[in-house]
């Protein structure tokens, strides 16, 4: 293409009026910024083997060593292992008669290891002792397995669960496509300066926003990735144990003027209970006998009465 020799196939001592010439057609500038998914002078974030100047070998070996070739052959340079990029994570529970020493006592393991507590929830009763806390820890990579065993310790222990997940891949991925999307921009950036039509300003600046808003993307999460390997995460949960008030020894002597008054006592609330109950009970037949049998015991008073007495001889 004619906008890819401006771009890629001067050389520094090329005059300038070839340059402009090859940004003099602008139908051939605009046919390739409208194709962004084929277009070859522009290389996406994601095309990483075939961007002039990234190589995915030397980006997993991470030191420079990589396969080389020339014209007489190929020479083979041993590849050095990167080093491995782990995410690790921990939930630790704990149950101490005091939990605020166990608080305590995990925040100078968090000092030993020059971590931090990102997050925090601790509860306390209304004297201000600590019922329950939740602490969310920062610990250097390193110091990950070791600082999980002296939290461990701290206090009884319920549980312990730890994790771990290789982002090695990612890692290298994401810095391989970085490289690949800033070597694309710069290349942008210089068709930008030799552009001479408005049309081709337009277009190129539109490629240019669009390629910036995915390094940034790019950026982003390789800036996570690197603060979740360096840092673990640990979550301590520390909850006081469940002490009830044993009850108080009553007295055994069951002699004397009180033990038998209270006896008394006792059964005469026993006595009123069950009479209670028994009245209770019987309350509502009393009521439906009353409703029923008074009428009836005045009705039939009234036919005796006016019952004509016998005739006699």
């Amino acid at each position: 293409m004619v906008a890819l020799a401006g771009c890629s196939g001067s050389s520094d001592g090329d005059s300038g009026g070839s340059e402009a010439a090859d940004m003099d057609v602008p139908t051939s500038g605009e046919r390739e910024f409208s194709d962004t998914g084929s277009d070859t002078g522009f290389d996406t974030g994601s095309d990483t083997g075939s961007d002039t100047g990234s190589d995915p070998g030397q980006d997993a070996a991470g030191d420079g060593s990589a396969i080389q070739g020339g014209s007489g052959g190929s020479v083979v340079t041993p590849v050095v292992q990167a080093e491995r990029s782990v995410i690790s994570t921990a939930v630790v529970s704990l149950r101490s008669d005091d939990a605020g020493a166990a608080r305590t006592e995990v925040m100078k393991i968090v000092d030993v290891h020059r971590g931090q507590v990102s997050d925090e929830e601790t509860r306390s009763d209304d004297d201000g002792a600590v019922q329950s806390s939740r602490l969310v820890l920062r610990i250097p990579a390193a110091d990950f397995a070791e600082t999980v065993a002296e939290l461990e310790k701290v206090a009884d222990l319920e549980s312990s669960d730890k994790s771990s997940e290789d982002v090695s891949f990612q890692v290298i991925d994401l810095r391989a496509r970085i490289r690949a999307q800033e070597q694309s921009l710069r290349r942008v950036e210089v068709l930008l300066e030799r552009a001479q039509s408005i049309r081709d300003i337009v277009s190129i600046e539109s490629q240019l926003t669009q390629r910036q808003a995915e390094l940034e993307s790019l950026k982003t999460k390789q800036a996570y990735l690197a603060d979740q390997t360096t840092y673990a995460t640990i979550t301590v949960y520390i909850a006081k144990h469940d002490t009830k008030a044993e009850p108080k020894p009553k007295d055994t002597d069951d002699s004397g003027f009180l033990s038998g008054f209270e006896g008394g006592w006792k059964a005469l609330g026993a006595f009123a209970t069950v009479l209670a109950t028994i009245l209770g009970a019987l309350l509502p037949w009393l009521v439906v006998l009353a409703i029923i049998g008074w009428p009836t015991w005045l009705v039939s008073r009234r036919l005796v009465r006016r019952k004509p007495a016998p005739l006699t001889d």
